[in-house]
């Protein structure tokens, strides 16, 4: 069996959960099977993850790799090229079985699948909420249907897409429920994700600040990077509380990332499977987030791994405090389902039916 997982770029420069994802779940499928590679459509100057030796790495080196280097309109000028630089790679591997990244790659194998008989899966890494709605919706649902199957990280997702008859299968996000031990002195308070509007880093600033609990106990350390870097730091800088504030862009060692955490806090507008959350709470770290559609509620059990909150100064005192009560208990039960063998079984039921 051969795999090929398709991403825009695997470049340090687009570090994020869908490229961890890809990382560890190749990781977790080398002892099933035997051919098992990564395309990057972008060029890659240093890995944003470590890949497993047995898997196969190249780049296509397209320089602009991806739709959000156009606007408008001009989204379509991407798939064009996309398509002409990935056709030979298509065309010699007709046999292999693709597993997409994003929303744009999952319409460009798509759009391959009208001319050659590919076997695609769909993993979009992103909440159907994000779906437009009308004309273009529309068009985009019946690539879909081209699609073998859709992966969708979340029962909610699978119902949209079975909703619109595109056939899906639920499969989420995999994590090692193997405590890995680390020094915990429960000093800090810690955001982890991309700085960008969707995931609200300056409202974590805010809530920080403005709880007594959490600034007089605690340090606040945001591990990320992204297009909000300049505006956060400003944001930090102006809050007063600059001196308890850390902002770190380039850690990616969950050892040093989680270490002494209290909590860690996610103020998404929307996610899928946040793979932090997991992450946390394989740890024993409690986790607290907004109570947004999709991906938080499917992992957050209040008051045994965390609390959802509704981003109120107030709900944010009150739950962080609560944490307290959770520092010493093993709650990786909770999640169990995600749990990295689970997931890998899941995978190897999937791609053997494709």
């Amino acid at each position: 069996m051969k795999v090929i997982f398709l991403v825009h770029s695997f470049d340090t420069i687009e570090r994020g959960g869908v490229l961890k994802v890809v990382s560890e779940l190749t990781e977790s499928l080398v002892s099933h099977i035997d051919d098992i590679n990564v395309i990057s459509l972008g060029v890659v100057n240093s890995f944003a993850f470590d890949l497993n030796d047995s898997v196969k790495f190249s780049s296509l080196d397209m320089p602009k790799y991806k739709t959000t280097f156009y606007k408008g309109n001009m989204k379509v000028k991407w798939f064009f090229d996309a398509f002409n630089a990935l056709k030979e790679s298509v065309v010699n591997n007709s046999e292999a079985i693709w597993v997409t990244s994003s929303p744009p790659l999952t319409l460009l194998l798509g759009l391959f699948k009208f001319k050659y008989n590919l076997k695609v899966i769909g993993c979009d890494h992103i909440s159907t909420l994000y779906s437009k709605g009308g004309y273009v919706q529309k068009i985009r649902n019946l690539i879909l249907k081209k699609i073998n199957i859709m992966v969708a990280l979340t029962p909610q997702d699978r119902d949209f897409y079975i909703q619109n008859n595109i056939r899906s299968v639920y499969i989420p996000n995999g994590v090692n429920l193997d405590l890995i031990h680390v020094n915990n002195a429960r000093k800090n308070i810690i955001f982890v994700g991309r700085f960008h509007d969707v995931k609200q880093p300056l409202k974590v600033v805010d809530l920080f600040v403005n709880s007594k609990f959490a600034r007089e106990r605690f340090r606040l350390k945001m591990y990320g990077h992204g297009e909000l870097e300049e505006k956060l730091i400003s944001h930090v800088n102006s809050s007063g509380f600059s001196h308890l504030i850390d902002i770190i862009t380039d850690e990616t060692n969950p050892n040093i990332i989680y270490k002494d955490a209290f909590a860690l806090v996610m103020t998404s507008k929307v996610e899928g499977m946040p793979m932090v959350l997991l992450e946390a709470i394989s740890k024993n770290i409690p986790c607290l987030a907004i109570d947004c559609p999709y991906g938080p509620a499917n992992i957050i059990k209040d008051a045994i791994n965390g609390f959802l909150i509704n981003g109120e100064y107030d709900d944010f005192e009150k739950k962080i405090a609560s944490c307290e009560k959770l520092i010493n208990t093993d709650f990786r039960d909770s999640i169990s389902e995600f749990s990295n063998d689970n997931v890998t079984l899941n995978w190897m039921k999937l791609l053997n039916e494709v």
